[in-house]
């Protein structure tokens, strides 16, 4: 069993993602969706995850934010970033 968080401010990006990881990769079967980065960043306070998939982009808390939150804690987990961005 594998934690996974997704995270981003599109309700259609979340469900697409959600939608390919119920099908592709059954073992993700804890898998929490939040709409902005301050939810997701107040869940991975108190809460162990194994695979996050963050929005660059989001109200309140970026997934930069979240992803160095993590990097500062010595979290053991995966950070995949998502954007729609085309430039950095």
């Amino acid at each position: 069993m594998y934690t996974t968080i997704i995270a981003d401010d599109e309700k259609l990006i979340c469900d697409a993602i959600l939608s390919v990881l119920n099908s592709a990769v059954p073992e993700l079967d804890d898998i929490h969706v939040f709409y902005n980065g301050a939810e997701a960043y107040d869940y991975v306070q108190s809460h162990k995850a194994d695979i996050l998939l963050l929005d660059i982009e989001m109200p309140e808390k970026s997934g930069l934010d979240i992803a160095q939150y993590i990097s500062e804690q010595d979290y053991d987990c995966y950070v995949i970033i998502i954007t729609a961005y085309r430039d950095f």
